[in-house]
This record gives structure tokens, sequence and C-alpha cells, in this order.
């Protein structure tokens, strides 16, 4: 995958690449996306998903910021 340091805020990345970037399973981010805890996607073509590196700086910026949810 190309630098994300380097790529516009308007590059699509396809969920596979946002799952690999966050380093999560296709499986978590399916849960995430369900959840409504992703970054917003769209589609890209009929039967893809994508989302912006803009959308997904975002969204990565806010799960570092956000106070943590576990139970102890």
């Amino acid at each position: 995958m190309r630098d994300l340091e380097k790529m516009p805020d308007d590059a699509i990345l396809s969920f596979k690449d946002w799952t690999e970037l966050a380093n999560i399973s296709t499986r978590t981010g399916k849960r995430l996306r369900r959840k409504g805890d992703a970054p917003l996607f769209f589609f890209v073509s009929p039967k893809r998903l994508g989302t912006t590196v803009g959308e997904y700086r975002r969204w990565l910026a806010f799960r570092t910021a956000a106070p943590s949810r576990a139970v102890v």
C-alpha cells in the first residue's frame, strides 16, 4: 500500500485497505460498520465499499482521543 502520509484526503481506500491500515480483521471491520463505529463508507461500485483517506484520519483521531469504554 502507498504511504498514507503522502496520500491526499480525497484518495479512496477500499474496505480491505481500511482493515489492513487499522490492523483489524475483516470480521471486526464489518462488526464496527454495523455498530456505526467505523468511518463513513460509500459504494465505489455496486459491490465495493470505500472510504476516503480523510475520513479514515478523522476516524482514527476520534478513536485515539475517545475515552476508554472498558469495564473494570
